[in-house]
């Protein structure tokens, strides 16, 4: 069955996604934010701009509203999901929390490294904790597959704003 208007959400995910409920802070949390676990105290937030996470990154599922104490999200941690893109993204490409936005993601760009001296090692391992995952499309009209999915059309080009398909990394 096609559903004839379908429009795809920050936040919706696919059968293999992972959900978890973690402990989180008192502000609020948007569906389909990109979220990390702080730890400071260990609580899931909204990723900040530019942000770094050892443990990884998740999206929240559902939208968390501001409470007055320590409250619970429903968060993926592995899988795919849709996000909302902030800046043109390459199809394949890994995708980094975003600069400008919070929650948002962007294209990583790789730093390129002169050698490998102990600087670039730890360069490389610091870098990996801004991957969020993995732009694989955008879902279209037909809720099951996506852009370059079964009917083998091409994927394109992630644009501001748009709600993109990213299969996370995973949130440790």
């Amino acid at each position: 069955m096609v559903i004839a208007s379908f429009a795809p959400v920050a936040g919706d995910y696919q059968d293999d996604a992972k959900i978890r409920v973690l402990n989180a802070s008192t502000a609020a949390i948007a569906k389909g934010d990109v979220v990390f676990i702080d730890p400071a105290d260990n609580d899931a937030k909204t990723a900040p701009t530019a942000a770094k996470s050892p443990s990884g990154f998740g999206v929240c599922v559902e939208a968390k509203p501001v409470t007055g104490a320590v409250d619970r999200a429903r968060v993926a941690v592995a899988g795919t999901i849709n996000v909302v893109a902030d800046g043109t993204i390459t199809p394949g490409r890994m995708v980094k929390v975003s600069g400008s936005t919070a929650g948002r993601v962007i294209e990583y760009v790789r730093t390129t490294m002169a050698g490998a001296t102990n600087a670039d090692v730890l360069l490389a391992a610091d870098e990996r904790q801004v991957v969020v995952g993995k732009y694989v499309g955008k879902l279209e009209t037909n809720a099951n597959e996506y852009e370059g999915g079964p009917a083998g059309t091409r994927v394109g080009n992630a644009t501001v704003g748009q709600v993109i398909a990213v299969e996370l990394l995973g949130l440790r």
